[in-house]
């Protein structure tokens, strides 16, 4: 029995927001981004990176890269967020041979296939979210997203198969306890535990905990912490039920200007600007 064709999804499904010459930061439906993205390069060559937060329960996510048709053709629905590549941009791509990361990219363009999905990193993760949530207006916001289209690149590039040397398997149960360490670190961000206080109460010394803390969430113990407390402290300020000097507090920040510091690292605008942007 035929299949009914599937309905492409309403032009409204998906933002975008060019980045520079050849490149193109899309989001929204999975679909209707990799149609928007074959749209915009017709016939010509270009490389689409897809990350997908996987937000179906079960779901875990994955990111890929590959020519544009092969992509499209085989996206289904959900959010995601494309960064399309093509011109002078995938030339310049292309000619970078020192980057063991775009080995599998340039193969999958060549194939006119797509690479095998990998798992999304924290870091990818929290630019998805910084694209989906934007508050920012005119010319910040067009930096705040040219910043995380080229974070979504290079994080993609840095996990590729070939990018890093491959390291040994994690011991036996230790992923676990690291993952307990994450929990750990997590259950009150006003009064984290020290490093060697972390390390005792998830079983490990500190050396197995800071090695493999980075080796399979792709962050310091710190740098996790760091971006836990942001994105609380940016939730609090959305919410409006805090004040900056509130939701810094609550984050464990004691310092204003440090905690503004941190922000505008994190977000590129200070956590009063956001404030009120959020308000709008």
């Amino acid at each position: 029995m035929t299949q009914p064709a599937r309905t492409p999804p309403p032009a409204a499904a998906v933002q975008s927001h060019p980045v520079q010459d050849g490149l193109t930061l899309y989001w929204g439906d999975a679909a209707a981004v990799a149609t928007r993205a074959r749209s915009a390069v017709g016939r010509r060559q270009a490389a689409l990176f897809l990350y997908r937060p996987g937000e179906a329960p079960g779901g875990s996510g994955a990111m890929q890269a590959g020519s544009v048709a092969a992509l499209a053709d085989a996206t289904g629905g959900g959010f995601a967020v494309g960064v399309l590549v093509w011109g002078r941009a995938l030339t310049d791509l292309a000619a970078d041979e020192r980057t063991p990361g775009l080995l599998p990219v340039h193969e999958a363009i060549a194939r006119r296939a797509a690479t095998l999905p990998q798992p999304l990193t924290p870091a990818v993760r929290l630019a998805i979210e910084s694209i989906r949530r934007c508050p920012f207006f005119g010319p910040v916001r067009q930096w705040a997203l040219a910043a995380r289209a080229h974070d979504l690149l290079v994080e993609f590039l840095a996990q590729a198969p070939g990018a890093l040397p491959s390291s040994r398997a994690l011991p036996p149960g230790v992923d676990a306890r690291l993952a307990e360490a994450a929990r750990l670190l997590e259950t009150d961000l006003a009064n984290p535990p020290t490093l060697a206080a972390l390390a005792r109460q998830a079983g490990l010394s500190e050396t197995s905990l800071k090695r493999g803390f980075r080796r399979q969430f792709g962050q310091t113990v710190f740098g996790r912490l760091r971006a836990r407390r942001m994105l609380r402290a940016r939730a609090l300020l959305e919410s409006g039920d805090c004040t900056v000097l509130e939701a810094a507090t609550r984050v464990g920040y004691s310092n204003p200007s440090n905690f503004a510091a941190a922000f505008r690292r994190e977000f590129g605008l200070n956590p009063k600007q956001f404030q009120l942007a959020a308000r709008r």
